[in-house]
């Protein structure tokens, strides 16, 4: 007589945990280079952001709403008006929440949108995460990073 046993895996994970876990998990891979990099900015338009904060100014002028983007600097000099201090410093903590999103994001869309099951979806944003196109977009690209978001 055979008995049929059904392997259960150990791991059973819903998907908002997943989407913590991954949120997480890009917040930790981002912030590996923030910290290396110490002082001194990372990526081009960094500078940019930080002067824009600075200004304190999101449309120069009132045109400028439908042929720039907004929504980055809206948020970034919102937040540097609330908190202050050194805008590098906001920049530094904004762009791994920023690439946390991401990857958060890659796992819903694989989930929910394509379908997926849990563990294709958490490969998906652990893909995503260590992918070099992804960090390399995250890096400078602030407000990229928030559009994929």
């Amino acid at each position: 007589m055979f008995v049929r046993v059904k392997a259960v895996s150990s791991l059973q994970f819903s998907d908002r945990k997943c989407i913590v876990l991954l949120f997480f998990a890009g917040f930790a891979v981002r912030l590996v280079p923030e910290l290396l990099a110490l002082s001194h900015p990372i990526g081009f338009d960094t500078i940019y952001y930080a002067a824009v904060m600075k200004d304190g100014v999101v449309w120069p002028h009132w045109s400028t709403f439908f042929t720039r983007s907004w929504l980055f600097p809206a948020i970034s000099v919102s937040l540097y008006k609330v908190f202050g201090g050194d805008p590098f410093i906001l920049l530094k903590v904004l762009a791994p929440l920023l690439y946390g999103l991401n990857v958060a994001g890659v796992f819903w869309f694989a989930r929910k949108m394509l379908g997926w099951s849990v563990h294709a979806a958490v490969l998906a944003g652990l893909f995503f995460a260590f992918q070099l196109a992804s960090l390399r977009i995250s890096w400078d690209l602030l407000r990229n990073t928030l559009g994929l978001g």
